[in-house]
């Protein structure tokens, strides 16, 4: 594999996407195979080993699309999914750089490892579990198993259709997708890290934003709740008030199942649920690290949180068929986002990658802030939706909006230009 060599003068955020060897295709009996997920940190190692001017500062964990032994269309924007069915995929890492700072300037290249947690699955049905008791027992685990480097993610996953004793670095597994099967789902934590023997031992946890219900479900409508300006105004006053030993490692999107007034289950570990529900808030969490350690540099305190989303541009019309409408690249996508920061000079503390539906769920009548949604169900069980992957990056302060910088026209713009539609975004 060629890896590129990057300008440094052109970098603002950028990221890169490695994904696992296939193993055995996928074929009419059995779904594909790919290598475990470790594997994927010797590319990524190897592409930071001839960047040593750039830092990584955050790593996702992707869920790709595939076909054979391929990934399907990598870099395509929207994708359609029926429910909760998933198709053959395989799990992927995304990492995030910046050009490295002057106090950070060293001739040795960053190389990053991670770990996996999996909190006790004792209390997994338990009413009373709740996020201390989960960092409590994670923070335990990194006392007895020291992380050797500075810590710059805590990306929550799940896993569903496992039972047993299960590997959780395996990267790809055949789902049962019958909507009256009921499936189990494993919920764990994936840490990564910047290798570094001598940095000294840090804390870690996370804190959880909730939309507030706003107005209950009622016989024909469903909830009204926060959307993600208000949320994130609430992420400002807890940042606010932290002290500048924290650092803020990544933000995070949840989809949780909820009854209508609360999620189910976001602290739970291990539990079996019907593989088909259709309501879902969108959880916040973000995660930190926090040091006792003197000779650290004081983190700069988060004042106010603002984000910006970067979705893809329409480059064909929807018409009265939303889902004859045709996307930007997520490429293209990524160099907007590069460029804007870049000229923005943002203080960035978070980044993430997420989908949204495109024209059905919460999001057809409040857009892409809204933060809850709901799958569509027909007389003979769920209907295929369209989505559309974006990124969010979330920043410290508001930055002016760079002269005459070029937004593209989105779904959301089209939506306003077209009342008559089926979806109008507010």
């Amino acid at each position: 594999m060629n890896y590129e060599k990057i300008d440094l003068d052109s970098v603002g955020l950028v990221s890169y996407d490695f994904a696992p060897r296939c193993i055995q295709p996928d074929s009419l009996l059995h779904w594909p195979v790919f290598d475990h997920f470790h594997t994927v940190l010797e590319s990524a190692n190897t592409f930071l080993s001839i960047n040593p001017g750039v830092h990584a500062v955050a790593c996702e964990t992707l869920h790709l699309r595939v076909e054979k032994d391929h990934i399907r269309d990598p870099d395509r924007s929207d994708y359609f999914q029926t429910g909760e069915i998933l198709r053959p995929f395989v799990k992927g890492l995304r990492v995030w750089v910046q050009k490295r700072p002057e106090n950070l300037r060293s001739p040795i290249p960053d190389q990053i490892n991670y770990i996996n947690f999996v909190p006790n699955i004792a209390k997994t049905e338990a009413a009373d579990k709740n996020p201390m008791e989960i960092i409590t027992e994670m923070n335990d685990w990194i006392k007895e198993h020291r992380i050797p480097g500075r810590i710059i993610s805590i990306d929550t996953l799940q896993m569903r259709g496992v039972e047993g004793e299960v590997n959780v670095d395996i990267t790809s597994w055949k789902q049962d997708s019958a909507a009256h099967v009921k499936q189990s789902f494993l919920n764990f934590f994936r840490i990564f890290y910047v290798i570094d023997a001598s940095y000294p031992v840090e804390e870690i946890g996370f804190m959880d934003f909730l939309p507030e219900t706003l107005e209950g479900v009622g016989i024909f409508s469903w909830p009204i709740v926060e959307r993600l300006p208000e949320v994130v105004d609430h992420v400002s006053q807890w940042a606010k008030r932290l002290p500048p030993n924290v650092r803020l490692l990544n933000f995070q999107t949840i989809l949780c199942r909820s009854d209508y007034k609360m999620c189910l289950d976001p602290y739970k570990t291990y539990y079996w649920d019907e593989y088909f529900h259709v309501y879902h808030r969108r959880l916040l969490r973000i995660g930190y690290a926090l040091t006792t350690e003197k000779s650290l540099p004081v983190v700069p305190v988060a004042n106010m949180v603002t984000t910006v989303l970067f979705a893809p541009g329409i480059v064909r019309d929807p018409h009265w068929y939303k889902w004859s409408g045709a996307y930007e690249t997520q490429s293209t996508v990524k160099e907007r986002m590069n460029a804007w920061i870049k000229l923005t000079q943002a203080s960035v503390v978070g980044v993430e990658t997420l989908a949204y539906k495109a024209s059905t769920g919460a999001e057809c009548s409040e857009g892409f802030n809204a933060m809850h949604t709901w799958n569509e169900k027909g007389r003979h069980g769920a209907k295929q939706e369209q989505y559309l992957i974006c990124l969010r990056v979330y920043i410290n302060g508001a930055p002016d909006e760079p002269k005459d910088f070029l937004w593209p026209k989105t779904l959301l713009d089209w939506e306003k230009e077209n009342p008559s539609s089926n979806c109008k975004f507010c």
